[in-house]
């Protein structure tokens, strides 16, 4: 990444935003990354798309890529309690998300 990347966390607090990111064409995405980790008994896998906005009508200023991560953990044990050159890889992407 050079410049003024900046990563923006999208969560359900941010109704609207939200919304629209969900609706990006996310099955259409050939872009796709896949990490699986095993560590303290569980099993963890995060699947990462990316894909490029400039042109899909996303109405936020300067976004330029967006990624969807899902995450899915394994837990054997039962639970305790209830590609431009500016644009990051599918592999930093992961990174930069479980750095949140």
């Amino acid at each position: 990444m050079e410049g003024g990347a900046y990563l923006l966390v999208v969560k359900g607090n941010q109704p609207e935003l939200h919304r629209r990111l969900r609706s990006l064409p996310w099955k259409d995405v050939t872009a796709r990354r896949y990490d699986r980790e095993t560590g303290h008994g569980r099993k963890e896998t995060r699947a990462t798309r990316a894909l490029t906005v400039t042109d899909l009508g996303l109405d936020f200023p300067h976004a330029v890529q967006a990624a969807r991560i899902l995450h899915y953990r394994t837990d054997p044990k039962p639970a305790r309690s209830a590609a431009r050159p500016s644009q990051a890889s599918l592999q930093r992407l992961g990174q930069l998300a479980r750095s949140q």
